[in-house]
C-alpha cells in the first residue's frame, strides 16, 4: 500500500475552475516529442543544405549551449522567483510551483504546449530577426532538440527520486 505522502505528491490539483483550461494545464511527457520532432526535422532540412556538415555541427553546439543556458536562467530567475502573496504567488504556483508541490504528478513534468509553443515561437522570431535564415534554422533546430531531450531526462530523474523515496519509506 502506498504511503499517504506518495499519494499527496502524486495528486494533480486543479489550477483552473474552467475544465478546458485545467485540461490544458496537464500534458503527457511524450507530447512535446510529438509536437516538436516534425518542427525540428523541418528546420534541419531548411538549414543543413545551406550550412553543410561543419556548420551544422557548430551551430548545433551553439543551439544546445544556448538552450542549456536559457533554460538554466529561466528556471533560476523566473521559475524560482517566489512572491509571498497575491497574483504573483498564484502565477508562480501555476507556472512552476505545482511542479514542486506535486513532483510525482506524471502530467505536470513538462511544460504544456499552451505555454511551450508560444515560448518557442518567441525564440524562433528572435533568431530569424537576428541571424541569416540558414543559421537561424540550424540554431532553432538544435535548441529544440535540447528542449525535447530535457523532457525524458526530467522523467527519468523523477522516477529515480521516487524509487529512492519509496525504498526509504519501506526501510530498504
Amino acid at each position: 500500500m502506498e504511503s499517504k505522502r506518495s499519494e499527496l505528491l502524486r495528486a494533480s490539483p486543479r489550477m483552473f475552475e474552467n475544465d478546458l483550461l485545467d485540461r490544458f494545464s496537464r500534458v503527457h511527457h511524450f507530447v512535446p516529442l510529438a509536437i516538436f520532432l516534425p518542427v525540428i526535422a523541418v528546420f534541419l532540412y531548411l538549414g543543413f543544405d545551406r550550412v553543410g556538415t561543419g556548420g551544422t555541427l557548430l551551430l548545433g553546439l551553439g543551439g544546445y549551449l544556448f538552450w542549456s543556458l536559457s533554460e538554466y536562467w529561466i528556471h533560476r530567475a523566473i521559475f524560482h522567483w517566489e512572491p509571498e502573496d497575491g497574483w504573483g504567488a498564484k502565477l508562480h504556483w501555476m507556472i512552476h510551483g505545482v511542479h514542486h508541490d506535486h513532483p510525482n504528478d506524471p502530467l505536470r513534468l513538462v511544460m504544456p504546449p499552451a505555454a511551450s509553443i508560444p515560448l518557442a515561437t518567441l525564440f524562433v522570431i528572435a533568431f530569424v530577426v537576428g541571424f541569416s535564415s540558414a543559421m537561424a534554422s540550424m540554431v532553432i533546430a538544435c535548441m529544440l532538440v535540447s528542449f525535447v531531450l530535457l523532457a525524458p531526462s526530467i522523467v527519468v530523474g523523477y522516477a529515480v527520486k521516487a524509487a529512492e523515496r519509496d525504498d526509504i519509506e519501506r526501510g530498504l
